[in-house]
């Protein structure tokens, strides 16, 4: 329903006038997400082990593949996504899951050795610093850090001394802040996001209509199909701001109920 009621107007200036382009591609994914879904499920995790190791090399080859012309689909000069066909998708998410499967499989082997910096974590962090690099560069600095932290609570559970990786944020902090503000638009973004007020019809644009579109919608919020914020105010409202759009139509009430359904998802595992 959210689905349809953010992406409506979007639809319909890009895509012909096709009011339900987003829904329908939403619903044909439905079946196959499903089938592949009770699939995993039937699988033994413990088969994943075998593939494990070969994934770090994998996810760099997907990473450096959304640079390549013919395979990767770069979109307003960023390189984020691979088409195959009629088929496209961001390697940066299969990133988090690969990066995921390996750490738990290799932390386990050597978990005796996660004490020393130099046979233990050092390695790691090189495989880390390799796969961030190449997700800022294409650029996405909101998944590179995601990745970043996924793997050192990963490292932490896994035995790393919390001394080897404070040291390691320290020193990542420097070339860090320097891509911040080498890369304009990493800078712009952040400055808009700290200070909209500064530049409410630039940099601030898409932060200030974030806030008013969450804040409109109150306790119970405008009601389904009612938002303003959506059409063309919002920054991508059928992906990226969908929760902002959510906040505006069914209030605190319903961004409540979205955030619970997520804690119950990891709470399950």
């Amino acid at each position: 329903m959210e689905l349809f009621s953010a992406s409506a107007a979007y639809a319909y200036i890009y895509h012909k006038g096709d009011l339900y382009y987003f829904l329908k591609r939403q619903l044909l994914w439905l079946g196959p997400g499903f089938i592949f879904l009770w699939l995993a499920s039937r699988f033994n995790y413990q088969k994943y082990q075998i593939i494990s190791r070969f994934l770090p090399l994998f996810i760099i080859i997907l990473l450096c593949a959304v640079f390549i012309p013919g395979i990767g689909k770069p979109t307003r000069g960023v390189h984020r996504l691979i088409g195959l066909g009629p088929i496209t998708f961001t390697p940066s998410e299969f990133t988090k899951l690969g990066l995921i499967i390996y750490l738990a499989f290799s932390l386990v082997r050597k978990k005796e050795k996660m004490q020393s910096y130099i046979s233990g974590s050092l390695p790691y962090f090189i495989t880390l610093g390799v796969i961030s690099v190449l997700v800022m560069i294409e650029p996405d600095l909101g998944s590179a850090l995601i990745i970043a932290v996924l793997a050192f609570i990963l490292l932490y559970a896994g035995g790393a001394r919390i001394s080897h990786l404070v040291y390691t944020v320290i020193l990542a902090l420097i070339p860090l802040s320097f891509s911040i503000f080498k890369m304009g638009y990493q800078k712009i973004r952040i400055l808009g996001f700290l200070r909209p007020e500064l530049d409410p019809q630039g940099m601030g644009f898409h932060p200030r209509h974030l806030k008013i579109s969450i804040g409109s919608g109150g306790l119970w919020g405008l009601g389904p199909g009612q938002g303003k914020e959506k059409l063309f105010y919002l920054p991508a409202p059928h992906t990226d701001s969908i929760f902002a759009v959510i906040g505006e139509e069914l209030g605190f009430i319903g961004t409540s109920i979205i955030i619970a359904l997520f804690f119950v998802v990891a709470l399950r595992g």
